[in-house]
Parts: C-alpha cells; sequence; structure tokens
C-alpha cells in the first residue's frame, strides 16, 4: 500500500489514494482511480476514471423526490453514484444530496438491469442542521435503449427513511406514500416502502 500506486502494466491488486494503471487485470482501491486499458479491471473508490469505462446520466422521477438526476462513473461490473435531487413538503422546497454504488447486468443488447444503493441526506427550505434525515435507497431499473446511448427506465425502489425531524409535529419532511413498517424512537422514527422510480438514461 502507498499514497500514490503508478504502473504501466500492472495484475493484481493496487491500494492507495490515487492509482493509476495503463493496462490493469485486476482490482484498484482507492480514492481515485485511473485506467487506461482496463476491460478486466475493476476499480472500487470514489472517482474511477476509465477509458471507455461506464458513464451515466440518469433523469428520473419518484414518490419521494419528485426529481432525481444521477451521475454514475467507473465500469459495468461496479460504478460509482452521485445524486442530487428536488421535492417539496407542506410548500417548502425539498433538496437531497447523496452517493452509492451500483452495478449493470446485461440482458440483450438493448436490455439491462441496473442495482443500485445509495444513501441521501435531506435537507428543507435550505436548512443544513445537524438532525437526522437520511433516505437510503436499493433501486432496481430495467432500462430499454430506445438509441444507441439513450434508454427508457422503470423499476421498483426499496426505501429506508431515518429522521430525527419535525414539521408542525410530525416526523418527516418528505412525502412518504404509504409504509410497509415504522418504527419510532425517542428522538427520530424509521419508515420503510417500496416505490417506483421511472425515467431516462443517457451514456456518453
Amino acid at each position: 500500500m502507498s499514497t500514490i500506486n503508478w504502473a504501466k502494466d500492472f495484475e493484481g491488486f493496487q491500494l492507495g489514494v490515487l492509482n493509476y494503471a495503463i493496462r490493469l487485470k485486476g482490482v484498484q482501491l482507492g480514492v481515485i482511480n485511473i485506467i487506461e486499458e482496463g476491460e478486466d479491471a475493476l476499480p472500487i473508490g470514489l472517482l474511477s476514471f476509465v477509458k471507455n469505462g461506464y458513464y451515466e446520466f440518469d433523469l428520473t422521477a419518484g414518490e419521494a423526490i419528485y426529481s432525481n438526476l444521477n451521475f454514475k462513473m467507473g465500469v459495468e461490473r461496479l460504478y460509482t453514484i452521485f445524486k442530487l435531487g428536488y421535492s417539496s413538503y407542506q410548500g417548502k422546497p425539498v433538496y437531497s444530496f447523496g452517493g452509492g454504488f451500483g452495478t449493470s447486468i446485461f440482458l440483450s443488447e438493448k436490455q439491462y438491469l441496473n442495482l443500485d444503493l445509495s444513501s441521501n441526506q435531506i435537507y428543507i427550505d435550505n436548512n443544513g442542521d445537524s438532525q437526522t434525515n437520511g433516505l437510503n435507497k436499493l433501486d432496481l431499473n430495467y432500462k430499454f435503449y430506445i438509441l444507441d446511448k439513450l434508454s427508457l427506465l422503470i423499476g421498483p425502489s426499496f426505501n429506508v427513511y431515518v429522521t430525527g425531524k419535525k414539521i408542525n409535529g410530525e416526523y418527516g419532511t418528505i412525502n412518504i406514500p404509504y409504509t410497509v413498517y415504522e418504527h419510532e424512537y425517542a428522538v427520530k422514527k424509521l419508515f420503510m416502502w417500496i416505490g417506483l422510480n421511472v425515467g431516462v438514461s443517457a451514456k456518453f
């Protein structure tokens, strides 16, 4: 392990803050990973730059966070997700920021499944206080490519929302359609439900 790993041809496991390889057959684990040629490579990190890798924008709508913009980067087997969202609750603007990891599963030339796991912090009315207010999601999206780089997506999501923030005496700052399970603790409340994502996706 070192802070910076720099290799021309590498086979095995690179571990560092910054990992770079011209040709890699193996795994990179670091904050920043860079690969020039790596069909058999698996980068794991915050930022993974892979030539001819997986780069995609998703614009989706959901039942709790109405508008979502997701950016994905890495490789199809494992990519990093950066998320922004906007919604409203009782007439106040709601923003979400988060990240996670996912994988793309090949079904056919025009059909894929994306399995994404993410964690999102929720802010209401530009209020960034320290109270717990997080939405964790497991999304399974079916994608059908209508053009070479453009696809339509739809799929279920499993949602776990934990909040210590109250509005008008009630826990929560997002519109929850229903719950399959909920539990109130001393200073926070847990909600679970199954939702739906619909949207479009563009690769580049």
